[in-house]
């Protein structure tokens, strides 16, 4: 609720396809990528606003797997639209992430952003 559309309660129906996936779509989600970075530019927002030079990841323990999973998982839903995405995935996966959600559907063309991310850990293999 909020942003930069003014959204309401009564406009989530609008712009969610249900009450219990309440994700940002791809509109939402630059507009807050520019908000945070016109923030995190500003003059003012070195006296206000810091972020951590290497976040902390936390792992967790996934039934018959051995190695731990990020419990941060990166969502892969625009990953086609990124202009160097083995640069951002390399970029994600030295911060710790080593948990990606991705669907069949997910990209233009359906499915290319797991193409993008396969292609990536055959690269890195």
């Amino acid at each position: 609720v909020g942003g930069p559309e003014k959204l309401g309660e009564t406009d989530l129906s609008r712009c969610f396809t249900s009450a219990c996936d309440p994700r940002l779509n791809f509109e939402q989600s630059v507009a807050v990528a520019f908000a945070v970075g016109n923030a995190l530019r500003a003059p003012e927002a070195k006296k206000t606003m810091s972020l951590p030079q290497v976040p902390s990841v936390q792992y967790g323990s996934v039934p018959g797997m051995t190695k731990p999973v990020s419990r941060l998982i990166f969502g892969t839903l625009f990953l086609s639209k990124v202009s160097q995405p083995f640069k951002l995935l390399d970029s994600i996966w030295s911060k710790g992430v080593n948990a990606f959600d991705t669907a069949a559907i997910y990209g233009e063309p359906e499915g290319s952003c797991e193409k993008i991310l396969g292609d990536w850990i055959k690269s890195r293999n």
